[in-house]
């Protein structure tokens, strides 16, 4: 089977499962999972999908055990960080949340990953927005380290920029 079979049956399962987690039907998501995990037929958007079910039917030990599995994924590592930061962002944990984030940058930094990193810092100011600190965020999005050719820092500079 080609490599693109593969890579788009594995995003039908993540898409399927996502689906019926905002479907409100997390027993049918899970049961996604579980299949997933038993075939074997497991990448990096399926670990974090399967954080997110966790967290979103509240599940701490859940949460535990599929960031446990993902921090063993190089390509799951850093998207896990970044999730686990919106979750600490989302239960107004935001300097927490800043230290993941953090974490997730230099671990997509190392691997070479420029513009995940760019993706990842935008991501930061946009939460910094959110919680109404419009200079931090401004700060954010236009002090980047990156090369300001990043499509993620021009589009958060743009939001984030302040109406005439």
């Amino acid at each position: 089977m080609p490599a693109w079979c593969v890579i788009g049956s594995r995003l039908r399962v993540s898409t399927l499962a996502a689906a019926h987690q905002f479907l409100g039907r997390p027993v049918e998501a899970e049961a996604v999972f579980r299949q997933t995990f038993e075939r074997n037929a497991v990448f990096h958007y399926t670990l974090i999908a399967r954080f997110n079910l966790a967290f979103a039917v509240q599940d701490q030990a859940e949460m535990e055990q599929a960031a446990s599995v993902a921090r063993k994924n190089p390509a799951a590592a850093d998207l896990l960080t970044v999730t686990e930061g919106f979750v600490l962002a989302y239960s107004g944990r935001l300097r927490e949340a800043r230290k993941k984030w953090q974490v997730a940058a230099d671990l997509a930094r190392n691997r070479g990953a420029q513009e995940r990193v760019a993706t990842i810092e935008a991501i930061e100011a946009l939460w910094e927005a959110f919680y109404g600190n419009a200079t931090e965020a401004t700060r954010r999005a236009y002090n980047r380290r990156q090369p300001r050719e990043s499509t993620s820092i021009k589009r958060t500079a743009r939001l984030l920029r302040p109406s005439p």
